[in-house]
């Protein structure tokens, strides 16, 4: 049987995508969660056999105190759920091609992602695709993802943690704190980003980025 997991902290949402893939899909709901801590309470209850196809849509952004990353929990749901070998596809209202390329990368590992402005259809076809082994972006991101991916391949892999840590507006002293490197070490891998995504201020990088 093909079952799925939702996850998405908005109930009307997550109801009605529901109901909707029980009246018009051989896909059955095994689990509705809110969030993390519900998935991980409830997910001993599942039920799956060797024959069974198991894959789940998770939403990036939650209802969360104390967090200054809004799309955080949905990143350790994913791979959460790689650790126990279920597939995502990544199912959000954040579809620039800097989310995109995050969630297919090599840290997050989604099978999919599909925007929250497309309708069931589209979700519909990307479970059909990772169910058969394979990934899925929804074509019209896809150049977007091919834009971010090119001009991202520029930058070492410490650029890139640094970049995504400016989007996610952390200022150079605690970039400098969260990394353990000084904070001139900092100023320079910044200035190396500018040079290499052809901008001079921080407004500037994530405009192209985002």
């Amino acid at each position: 049987m093909k079952k799925l997991i939702l996850i998405d902290d908005h109930a009307m949402l997550r109801e009605g995508i529901a109901s909707w893939f029980t009246k018009n899909s051989d896909w059955t709901i095994e689990l509705l969660c809110e969030n993390f801590e519900r998935l991980q309470d409830d997910f001993e209850k599942i039920q799956i056999s060797e024959e069974d196809t198991l894959i789940a849509i998770v939403d990036l952004s939650y209802k969360q105190e104390n967090s200054k990353i809004e799309a955080e929990t949905g990143w350790n749901i994913i791979k959460w759920l790689k650790e126990r070998n279920i597939p995502s596809i990544v199912f959000s209202s954040h579809d620039t091609g800097t989310f995109i390329e995050k969630a297919m990368g090599p840290d997050i590992q989604a099978r999919g992602f599909v925007s929250k402005t497309s309708n069931e259809k589209v979700l519909l076809e990307a479970l059909d695709m990772v169910a058969r082994g394979k990934t899925y972006i929804q074509p019209d991101l896809f150049s977007g993802f091919i834009e971010t991916k090119s001009l991202l391949s520029a930058l070492s892999a410490k650029e890139r943690e640094i970049a995504d840590l400016i989007l996610h507006n952390e200022d150079n002293e605690e970039i400098a704190r969260k990394l353990n490197i000084k904070l001139h070490t900092v100023e320079n891998y910044i200035s190396k980003i500018y040079d290499k995504t052809g901008t001079s201020t921080k407004k500037e990088l994530i405009e192209v980025l985002l």
